[in-house]
């Protein structure tokens, strides 16, 4: 069972038949997923992003309608996922972390634990630079992501206790 906005519901026929299809394959998938536990659609609405109980993300071509690759960043369910663009899509967890991964890397781009409980809701900003993560210690914090010549770097806002987190 997962909750999930309007906007990353099912967008058209054909997509609702491919994630149909998604879920009778799941049986035969079952070594790699437990239950679908989040979703989330890439913005051109080509890879879908399953979140499991087991901590795995599936992403899916929803054209071809099969299973691109796995990701195992997580200990524990996925309950939340946020696209930023085509490449950059970043998972919360009930193991308190958010993990963010490029489809261009191999490793995920950054992983972080500012949660004291599980991280239930995830939106990247427009403009691509901020992520808000909500968690079920009533705390919502604001990830302010800039580049620099030397590294990319990650700069939290815990916006109840007004404090900044330097990654």
């Amino acid at each position: 069972f997962f909750f999930f906005q309007a906007e990353d519901g099912i967008r058209d026929f054909c997509l609702s038949r491919g994630l149909g299809d998604v879920y009778k394959r799941q049986a035969q998938i079952s070594q790699i997923s437990s239950e679908y536990t989040a979703v989330g659609w890439e913005p051109s609405a080509q890879i879908l992003a399953l979140g499991t109980s087991n901590g795995v993300i599936e992403l899916w071509d929803s054209e071809k309608q099969k299973l691109m690759i796995a990701y195992r960043g997580h200990r524990d369910r996925i309950a939340s996922l946020s696209w930023c663009n085509s490449s950059t899509f970043s998972s919360g967890s009930r193991d308190r972390q958010i993990s963010t991964f490029d489809l261009r890397r191999p490793k995920n781009l950054f992983k972080w634990t500012e949660h004291k409980l599980e991280v239930c809701g995830l939106k990247w900003s427009p403009n691509e630079q901020m992520l808000a993560s909500g968690g079920n210690d009533n705390k919502v914090m604001i990830c302010l992501l800039y580049t620099s010549d030397a590294a990319d770097d990650l700069l939290c806002v815990d916006l109840g206790g007004r404090r900044i987190i330097k990654k």
